[in-house]
């Protein structure tokens, strides 16, 4: 006759017992893995911002502890940790769900890598890339200048102007200025 023990303590044990008395004892190790493994965030205008997220997940064998989470940012201070608390656990066979921001003010390419710090014995640590391209919006508008030519008093004259986006970002027109009345 043969019986299976569970226990709770982090680990599975499984006890076996029959006529010639044999055991097997088998612990399953806690581990966790990040994703995505590497987070492209395209072209973002400057001074925009971005959000990406991170999941941490467990793959059994018990709870972890998140001891913390740290971002090296390699150029510049544009990505951060979007949370101002850091999770604290990953329940076994959970997933928590980690918020940073990306928001450049300067022209060019940024990366950064997130470390995932933990309690776990062997190979505690987990680290992602994560990279953005900050690029500044370019408009072209023409005609350059407007002629309305002769308009008789009490008329109205309409010109077209085009706008087109040129840059490798969305642009917004959310308003239109002009130098003479």
């Amino acid at each position: 006759m043969r019986q299976g023990v569970m226990l709770s303590m982090g680990f599975l044990a499984t006890v076996l017992t029959g006529c010639a008395s044999d055991y097997k004892i088998t612990e399953e190790i806690r581990n966790f893995v990040l994703t995505p493994t590497l987070s492209d965030l395209g072209a973002v205008a400057i001074g925009d911002e971005v959000s990406f997220f991170i999941d941490a997940t467990s793959t059994g064998g018990g709870d972890i502890s998140i001891l913390a989470v740290e971002v090296l940012n390699m150029e510049g201070e544009y990505m951060t940790l979007a949370d101002d608390e850091t999770p604290e656990l990953i329940e076994s066979d959970g997933t928590v769900t980690m918020s940073f921001s990306y928001t450049p003010d300067e022209k060019g390419y940024h990366w950064a890598q997130v470390t995932v710090k933990t309690d776990l014995e062997e190979s505690p640590d987990r680290t992602v890339d994560v990279r953005g391209q900050a690029a500044v919006p370019t408009v072209k508008l023409w005609p350059g200048v407007i002629d309305f030519g002769p308009v008789d008093p009490g008329s109205t004259a309409l010109q077209d102007v085009q706008v087109a986006n040129e840059g490798t970002v969305s642009i917004n027109v959310s308003d239109i200025v002009f130098d003479n009345g």
